[in-house]
């Protein structure tokens, strides 16, 4: 039965791969399932947005010239492409626009692909930074002769192991970036089982580079291969957080708290199921001279379920883009991860835990083994702890030792560092002669 099944989920695999290079087919079941779920006018919103999309799409002259005038620009840089997973400009600024700017300042020229849906809409190739280009023209990196490097993300859910194999057998380089357990609830749907299959050819394949950015990741890795392969922790873009107050420019949200000299207890990022309301209701309830400032989104609609907008002491914000975070964040007086910890948690390495740190506010987490590695981190092991270590945190405030030790960890992580151990591997294995 077993074998049989596997069969079938193989069969339902090749199929997909098929019928997903038929765009058509791909646009009609999206918008069928838009009706069915949303009505007429989401759909028509949907349409008139994917019609946008269709005629960026088309590959022009221009588009030609322009990336033959890139590359003689770029001559004898290596070339990565990422392809159009995460729009560059969504509100939530990223481990991938993070890496694809520091990689960029490594020396490497990033092409950062985009499929123009909600938040990008470029027409051919847009330069970011130095060496670095937003584009929709993914099918024409494609064709580019000579070895590229396929930047991939364990969140790709779209890529197949049938694309792994075309691109290994056109000499590409990958460069898998394994950032979080493979996790239904954290993708927010099911994930295909040919993801899985994906995951582990590329964990296997000892051609491909494969980062991790967990220690729980990273010990998946070595089990299935024996080289080419790192621990690379998220990171902070220091100088974008590590900024004073100014209290000419205090948040409208955060003023009456501020006003009033209450403790600010932030946290910022994903309100979701791995999310300890319970934990932020105690804080809110036992320490009414405390504000609660959340700023986030509701990734799954829990927040809302567990109603914490009727706590007096709480400010929830909403998402607030990256470029203007640190107005709010630097008015935090502790910074919090107030984490479940199961599976999803103890395999993360918070991209918030860095930028807490080059903000230099205290810092209390729950449990989680990447919190514990860094001797800034407070770590509450329980309810009663978490809170007795937010009184503890709002001590260390003005602790010139403390201070100093968040800024030395902020400054060991920043994504340059990063990018430096990851740029090596590359480099070293364009130097490699290929192997089939």
């Amino acid at each position: 039965m077993m074998c049989r099944r596997g069969m079938f989920e193989q069969m339902v695999c090749r199929l997909r791969e098929r019928l997903n290079r038929v765009t058509p087919l791909r646009y009609l079941y999206v918008f069928i399932t838009l009706l069915s779920g949303q009505g007429g006018a989401a759909t028509w919103k949907a349409i008139k947005r994917k019609l946008h999309v269709l005629r960026l799409a088309v590959v022009r002259p221009k588009d030609r010239q322009d990336l033959s005038a890139i590359l003689e620009l770029h001559r004898n840089q290596p070339v990565i492409v990422y392809p159009p997973v995460i729009n560059w400009h969504i509100p939530l600024f990223q481990r991938p626009q993070q890496l694809a700017k520091a990689l960029a300042g490594q020396g490497l020229l990033y092409f950062y692909c985009t499929d123009n849906c909600l938040y990008d809409d470029v027409q051919g190739f847009e330069q970011l930074v130095p060496n670095l280009y937003l584009t929709n023209r993914l099918s024409l990196l494609q064709r580019l002769p000579g070895r590229k490097v396929l930047h991939l993300y364990s969140t790709d859910y779209q890529t197949t192991p049938g694309d792994i194999r075309r691109e290994l057998a056109q000499v590409s380089l990958i460069i898998y970036e394994y950032v979080d357990e493979l996790n239904d609830k954290l993708a927010g749907f099911r994930i295909p089982s040919y993801t899985y299959e994906k995951h582990r050819l590329l964990l296997e394949d000892e051609r491909c580079i494969v980062v991790a950015t967990a220690d729980l990741l990273y010990r998946e890795v070595v089990s299935c291969r024996s080289r080419n392969c790192a621990l690379v922790t998220n990171g902070v873009d220091y100088a974008h957080f590590a900024v004073p107050r100014n209290a000419e420019a205090i948040p409208e949200a955060l003023r009456p708290a501020i006003a009033a000299g209450r403790p600010l207890i932030g946290y910022m990022g994903a309100l979701a199921s791995w999310f300890d309301y319970e934990l932020v209701r105690r804080i809110a309830r036992e320490r009414p001279d405390y504000t609660v400032v959340l700023i986030g989104f509701d990734y799954d609609g829990t927040l809302e379920r567990h109603r914490l907008h009727s706590l007096p002491n709480l400010i929830f914000t909403g998402p607030v883009p990256y470029q203007r975070l640190p107005e709010y964040t630097c008015w935090f007086d502790v910074a919090t991860i107030p984490f479940l910890l199961n599976d999803i948690t103890e395999s993360t390495s918070p991209i918030k835990l860095f930028e807490y740190m080059a903000m230099g506010h205290p810092i209390v987490t729950t449990g989680m083994p990447e919190c514990r590695k860094y001797r800034s981190v407070l770590v509450g092991e329980d309810h009663d702890d978490f809170i007795a270590k937010i009184d503890h945190a709002l001590t260390l405030r003005e602790d010139a030792v403390y201070k100093q030790l968040l800024q030395m960890e902020a400054l060991e992580n920043t994504w340059d560092a990063k990018a430096g151990v990851i740029a090596d591997l590359i480099r070293k294995n364009l130097e490699r002669p290929w192997r089939n």
